[in-house]
C-alpha cells in the first residue's frame, strides 16, 4: 500500500482530530502516541493503544469510544525501527521482539535452505 494512502486512514490521526475538534491542543493530543517513558506505559498509552489495537476507552468527552485502525499492520511495518512511541499498537519493546523473532526465523531458514 501507497505509504501516504495509508496515513490518511489511520485511526490515530482521525483520533487527534476528534481531541481538537472537543478543545485539545494538537500537539498534546499528539502526545498520547508519544508517552513519557522507554515503555510506554499509562493512561495516556493504554488510550492510544486502544485506538490502535481495537478497544474502548472513556473518551474527553464522556461517552465510550470504540476504534481499530484499519491500517496497524502497514504502520507496524513502515516503524519496526522506530525507538520511541508508539506504532502499530505496540510498544519499543514490543517491536525489539518483533524484530528479534524475525531474525531468528530468518537464521533458520538461511540454515536450512
Amino acid at each position: 500500500m501507497d505509504e501516504q494512502k495509508w496515513r490518511k486512514d489511520a485511526a490515530c490521526l482521525h483520533e487527534v482530530q476528534r481531541l481538537v475538534d472537543i478543545g485539545w491542543v494538537a500537539e498534546e493530543a499528539y502526545d498520547l502516541w508519544f508517552p513519557l517513558g522507554s515503555e510506554c506505559e499509562g493512561v495516556d498509552a493504554a488510550h492510544a493503544r486502544a485506538i490502535c489495537n481495537g478497544g474502548t476507552w472513556p473518551g474527553a468527552d464522556g461517552r465510550v469510544q470504540e476504534s481499530c485502525c484499519p491500517v496497524r499492520r502497514e504502520c507496524l511495518e513502515a516503524n519496526i525501527d522506530q525507538k520511541h512511541g508508539l506504532f502499530g499498537g505496540t510498544t519499543p519493546k514490543q517491536r525489539e521482539q518483533i524484530r528479534s523473532n524475525r531474525l531468528r526465523r530468518n537464521r533458520r531458514r538461511a540454515v536450512r535452505a
